[in-house]
């Protein structure tokens, strides 16, 4: 058996077995492939076995290209290639990191190109020390590529100290940050160690750091730069070694014009970055996640499906809250409906 294998820079992101007479390519999710980007039309190719066996790519919109696979090496269609494989191309390998990592790795739900990139950044990037920020919308998984990373990094044994600046009041902060010493001040009846020390030896996640003011972004900066820290009231430093994740949905590069956020610091924490884009384009990864969504809420409200006019529901609308707003949405149809089967 043939396989066709989607090329993204040169590197082979998946592969689809040739298991059938047609295989329809374009960026509407309803085709057998979806590939996402501008200059893809909603349905661009067929990919067709003639009579004589060979595999073809013939165009649905009119332009007449009509191109054998088997005598071509790759066919490009916007920023991706095609080729007609060997099923048992090298691509194969289990431990091949250019190739599109499961389905359900790292927590990430989906099957859009898109997700299939995202998580071989991951697998390319985790290993690395240097530090990294998730940007994208709220619900669009920072939290689990953070978790990815570390995952994939090369202390994976070591603690993953999670913390929402957002979350924290003016007054918590340098005691979330750098911790006490017992009797530092009133109700301090014990040593705490704070998130800096809590990371050591492992991978320390900031998550909203535009968030974060400006007196503890020197102070963050300075640990990052020389790894060692005070608690308050104590007299010694601490030494401390953690590789530094944050995520944000804010521009942070606006926020430093802004004079919001240090320029610094900014440098600093961006030595990697990691884009994730919101639902509504790559509206193909809608049906996965609906149903992962639906299999977790089994134990809750037992076991539910989706009609099919329900799932084109939920593709044609644009989910500003992303996956977030899908799983509370799905949660809250799925408990008020007795049907098991959720109609529109």
């Amino acid at each position: 058996m043939k396989q066709l294998t989607i090329y993204h820079q040169d590197i082979p992101i998946t592969q689809y077995p040739l298991d059938k007479q047609e295989l329809s390519i374009g960026s509407n999710p309803a085709c057998d492939i979806t590939l996402a980007a501008d200059t893809i039309a909603d349905r661009q190719l067929v990919i067709i076995k003639d009579k004589r066996g060979r595999w073809r790519a013939r165009s649905t919109d009119g332009s007449q290209v009509d191109i054998d696979l088997s005598a071509k090496e790759r066919f490009p269609i916007g920023p991706y290639a095609l080729s007609v494989e060997p099923r048992d191309a090298g691509t194969s390998s289990i431990g091949d990191t250019r190739r599109c990592p499961p389905q359900d790795c790292f927590g990430l739900v989906g099957v859009s190109i898109h997700l299939c990139l995202l998580k071989r950044e991951i697998t390319r990037l985790g290993p690395l020390g240097a530090p990294l920020s998730i940007t994208g919308a709220t619900g669009t998984g920072k939290e689990l590529i953070a978790r990815g990373l570390h995952q994939m990094s090369r202390r994976p044994d070591g603690p993953l100290v999670a913390v929402n600046c957002g979350a924290l009041t003016q007054t918590l902060l340098e005691d979330t940050l750098f911790g006490h010493e017992k009797g530092a001040f009133t109700g301090a009846q014990s040593t705490h160690r704070g998130i800096f020390e809590q990371a050591k030896g492992g991978t320390l996640f900031l998550d909203e750091v535009g968030e974060l003011p400006l007196a503890y972004q020197a102070a963050l900066l300075r640990v990052l730069d020389d790894r060692k820290v005070c608690r308050i009231g104590g007299e010694k430093t601490e030494q401390t070694d953690f590789r530094l994740i944050t995520a944000t949905n804010r521009d942070l590069a606006e926020m430093v014009d802004n004079g919001e956020f240090r320029r610094d610091l900014y440098h600093r924490i961006t030595t990697l970055t990691i884009n994730t884009l919101p639902l509504k384009e790559r509206p193909e990864d809608i049906a996965p996640l609906a149903r992962h969504f639906l299999g977790q809420f089994t134990a809750d409200v037992g076991q539910r499906e989706l009609s099919p006019a329900s799932l084109e529901k939920l593709r044609a609308y644009d989910w500003p809250g992303n996956a977030r707003e899908l799983h509370n949405v799905l949660y809250r149809a799925a408990a008020l409906e007795p049907d098991p089967i959720l109609a529109p």
